[in-house]
């Protein structure tokens, strides 16, 4: 599986201005490091965000999100967004989203 350069630049682009970041390969792409902990990731032509497990998913109905599965185990508060349904705007506001709810974690 080919790493789409496109979805990583666009999501330097919003990330750099707002925290320091790492980057590493992994989950089929490359994974966003914020404080060793993993913001998002970008494969082939979406993207892959954390949220608050506990908080209610449905502001995310709009963009069609799919949660996170990896060997028949459902992953909470990890979902998959298509990057065709995400404007500049709208990856601002998840990725904000995200690391806001990273804030909340224990080192």
């Amino acid at each position: 599986m080919a790493i789409n350069e496109a979805l990583n630049q666009r999501i330097r682009k919003v990330l750099s201005p707002l925290t320091p970041f790492e980057e590493k390969k992994m989950f089929r792409g490359v994974a966003f490091m914020v404080n060793d902990k993993m913001l998002v990731s970008a494969g082939d032509s979406e993207f892959m965000f954390r949220f608050d497990p506990k908080a209610d998913p449905s502001f995310l109905d709009k963009y069609a999100p799919r949660p996170m599965e990896m060997k028949g185990r459902v992953y909470k508060g990890y979902f998959y967004i298509q990057e065709s349904k995400l404007d500049d705007s709208q990856l601002t506001a998840l990725l904000e989203m995200s690391l806001k709810y990273l804030k909340t974690l224990k080192d």
